[in-house]
């Protein structure tokens, strides 16, 4: 019963503990993983265990580096998408320029994605009828036209209202079958900014100290700390980015006082849920330990027989 009880609880926990879990108990050659903080009795406890086969435990809290104001904004869209738009050709995929930081006001973002929503149709039915598809890729102020096309006033205008709306770029993909609009979050560009995964280590290690003090109080051999960088909803682009791009840009974060706990694990988001796929992670994983940084990675591809 008990270890019926223990997978429910783990099939049940939240995609990035168990991902955090699949991944700690194979890197770190443990049996098993089990669910800590479970429901109201859990409050205050870590997430999650790995166990080995000495009976020794390793107590894991697992957390995101997430913006609030992205997350609302990118919830707001998951839950007014697609657009029906009939009167089009094509399907299209518009991104928003999203809100920046946590501040963003959330009945402002309502409104801008209610008034995108009501005016983008018929600029686009236009966009389509003058043949300007392949000109609004990116809404930024530059137009990609010489001036002396008789379409540029055109275009220039439906740019303008496009920038109006809130909209950075709008992409027809290629079938034309039930025509509708995607609405995505346009972030701004950034460059790799590996300190920035140590600066958002010192953030987090702050948040959970003490939950992990305890779990040391209580018996575990070592506290580690899991932190996700996810995508679009992530409180530092460069973090994330450096994160993914570390075999090709190999700058190692800054060292950060790890106060006491064995290991700081950091890794973007976009694991597989299937165990055998997480298994193989293509992306790195950063270690932080008592003796340095440290990349773990693996090749995707299972070896052959």
């Amino acid at each position: 019963m008990a270890e019926l009880e223990a997978r429910e609880a783990r099939a049940a926990a939240d995609p990035y503990e168990r991902w955090a879990g699949e991944l700690l108990t194979s890197l770190l050659g443990g049996v098993e993983w089990y669910v800590r903080d479970v429901g109201s009795a859990g409050h205050g406890l870590h997430d999650l265990d790995v166990v080995f086969a000495t009976g020794s435990r390793i107590a894991v809290e697992v957390t995101t580096h997430t913006s609030e104001g992205r997350a609302a904004f990118y919830a707001r869209l998951q839950s007014v998408n697609p657009l029906s738009a009939g009167s089009l050709s094509r399907h299209w995929t518009v991104g928003l320029v999203a809100p920046q930081g946590d501040a963003a006001e959330e009945a402002a973002m309502h409104r801008m994605i209610d008034g995108v929503r009501a005016g983008i149709v018929p600029i686009l039915e236009q966009v389509e009828h003058e043949g300007l598809t392949h000109h609004v890729g990116s809404v930024d102020g530059v137009i990609e036209m010489p001036p002396g096309d008789s379409r540029f006033p055109t275009l220039q205008a439906l740019v303008s209202e496009l920038w109006a709306l809130g909209v950075s770029y709008a992409f027809a993909e290629g079938w034309a079958q039930e025509a509708r609009i995607w609405f995505v979050p346009s972030w701004p560009g950034t460059s790799a900014a590996p300190d920035e995964i140590a600066d958002a280590v010192d953030l987090h290690i702050g948040f959970n100290l003490e939950k992990l003090q305890t779990a040391i109080e209580d018996g575990a051999q070592q506290a580690h700390l899991f932190l996700w960088l996810p995508s679009s909803v992530g409180r530092s682009d460069g973090a994330e980015l450096s994160a993914r791009s570390s075999r090709a840009i190999p700058e190692v974060p800054r060292q950060t006082d790890l106060q006491g706990l064995g290991s700081v694990w950091v890794a973007p988001g976009g694991f597989p849920v299937r165990s055998w796929e997480i298994h193989g992670y293509s992306w790195p994983i950063w270690q932080l330990d008592p003796t340095g940084w440290h990349d773990w990675t693996r090749s995707w591809t299972r070896a052959m027989p």
